[in-house]
Formats: C-alpha cells, structure tokens, sequence
C-alpha cells in the first residue's frame, strides 16, 4: 500500500462516510426489532382486551400484517444498505473511489428493485418464523372463543 493509499484510507470523510453507512445500518435493525416488539405488544393487547367480548380477534391480523410489511422494508433497506457498504469499501480497496462516492449516499437501483429487496424481507428467517405463528396464535384464540 502506498503513502496515497494509506491517506485516502484513514481520510476522515472516508471514515464518516463509513461510519454513516454503519450507522443506517444500525437503525434498520433497530427499527427492524423494534416491529417485531410492537406487533406483539399489540396482539397481546387485543387478544387480553377482547377475548371474551365477542369482539373479533381476527382484527389483529391487521397489526401484524402492517409490521410484518413494514419489517420486511426495513430488512430490505438494511441488506441495501450493506450493499452499499460492501461497493464502497470493495472500491476503496482496489483505489477506484471517486470523491463524488464519498460525499454520496444514494441509491442508483429503481423502484422494482426496491421492492426487491421488500420481498427478500418477507423470506427472511426473522420475519418468516415470527408473523405466521402470531396469525396461527390468533386463529387458534379464535377457535377457543367460540
């Protein structure tokens, strides 16, 4: 590695730029967990508030749905941002970084593969094996009820 090399590595926009990309990456998974934490706390809720009203449960299939899609984002949006990380450090590395890589934090992929990376959310074992089951939970709860 040369002199230039070594500059550009311990370059304090460079580490910025990395330590943004890890910290974006630290807040999709925080929001991730976070879903995960608030789906159940509202079925829960629902299912202690209206088991014996005669109010259906299957109402909160609704909540689930909605943070199972939105943790699927966020999953998404984490795994993108790795991405991201993973091509700036790789051009780092052979020296092909331009300044406009440094100062930039924006993706270049288009809507559909946006939803892509939702859908790779969805099959993702931390999603997967959590919401279904909450589902399965809220129908067996059902079937008690009646």
């Amino acid at each position: 590695m040369t002199k230039q090399d070594l500059e550009i590595h311990e370059s304090p926009a460079v580490i910025k730029h990395i330590e943004i990309l890890q910290g974006i990456i630290t807040r999709m998974a925080g929001n991730s967990a976070a879903c995960k934490t608030w789906a159940l706390t509202i079925v829960t809720g629902i299912i202690a508030l209206f088991y014996n009203n005669g109010f259906p449960i299957l109402l909160g299939t609704i909540p689930v749905v909605f943070f199972f899609i939105l943790d699927s984002f966020y999953l998404g949006l984490e795994s993108h941002f790795r991405d991201l990380h993973k091509e700036f450090v790789e051009k780092l590395n052979v020296s092909k970084l331009d300044i406009r890589d440094i100062y930039t934090i924006k993706s270049k992929r288009s809507f559909r593969i946006h939803l892509s990376f939702v859908w790779y959310g969805m099959k993702s074992f931390s999603t997967l094996f959590y919401y279904p089951p909450i589902i399965v939970v809220l129908v067996v709860v059902l079937l008690l009820c009646k």
